[in-house]
């Protein structure tokens, strides 16, 4: 499966694009994609995007080595987001970053290839827009 991704700096972020997309095949089994959105209205929202995002990549890694066949995508999906979350509240007081420093939204989609399946969980103060379609 090809998938495409775009990542841009916005017009209003002179300094740095304060948004952190990753994605990662896992196993052929599952699709992984995920998109953090800083808040402009946090301090160093970039540090919190690219945080979430590198956090994720040391998650999908560590899945590498288990067996998936009969995980379902939503339980899976809300594994690796239970995770992350546990692990940013780990950083967060392990180096004492304030709560305004670790404001991003977090959009986490997982794909299951083999039962052409899909679970997005959302977090945050981002809005989601658009649909979802089968092609047809």
């Amino acid at each position: 499966m090809k998938h495409y991704t775009l990542l841009k700096r916005g017009y209003n972020h002179n300094d740095f694009c304060e948004d952190f997309l990753y994605t990662h095949n896992l196993k052929n089994h599952f699709f992984v994609g995920a998109v953090f959105d800083g808040c402009s209205g946090g301090e160093t929202s970039h540090f919190a995007s690219a945080l979430f995002g590198k956090i994720l990549k040391k998650i999908c890694f560590n899945k590498e080595n288990i067996e998936l066949n009969d995980t379902s995508v939503k339980i899976f999906s809300n594994e690796i987001f239970f995770e992350l979350l546990q692990e940013v509240s780990f950083i967060k007081d392990r180096i004492e970053l304030l709560e305004e420093e670790i404001l991003s939204t977090v959009i986490l989609f997982v794909y299951d290839y083999e039962k052409n399946e899909a679970n997005i969980i959302a977090s945050g103060d981002g809005p989601i827009t658009g649909k979802l379609h089968d092609g047809a």
